[in-house]
């Protein structure tokens, strides 16, 4: 197979789907275990073959030029500060108040799934305007 374009737009869509599984798993983990069923082997079975897919992916194909990476680079270090912040809030929030862990583990899980996705969104605003307007 010949090295192929594909767009960083199109690239970062793509990086969704790991973070959406992950979530995925830790939903049915912890309704395998309220329910005393083994837990979701099946999803994590196929989050790291969509793991090992994507590696081939990017092996395959011409992802990342010198803009592209620049690009990466700058909504990676966005969406790691928020996360940042976000687990930060966590914590506070989770020494103010004992909960249950399973929240914990839901606000978790949902911040990573939710910046994989505000990676993809400023990745497709940062390349649409170019770096010297975003």
């Amino acid at each position: 197979m010949a090295n192929r374009k594909i767009s960083i737009r199109q690239w970062t869509m793509i990086q969704i789907i790991p973070g959406v599984a992950v979530f995925a798993n830790y939903y049915i983990g912890v309704q395998a275990m309220q329910q005393n069923a083994p837990p979701g082997f099946i999803v994590l079975g196929v989050t790291i073959l969509i793991l090992i897919a994507l590696l081939l992916i990017r092996k395959k194909r011409d992802v990342m030029d010198e803009s592209a990476k620049q690009v990466m680079d700058r909504a990676n270090s966005l969406c790691f500060k928020g996360f940042f912040i976000y687990c930060g809030g966590v914590a506070v929030l989770v020494s103010l108040l004992t909960g249950d862990a399973t929240i914990v583990g839901y606000m978790i899980t949902g911040g990573i799934t939710a910046t994989t996705i505000a990676r993809a969104i400023s990745v497709s605003i940062l390349d649409s305007r170019g770096l010297e307007n975003g």
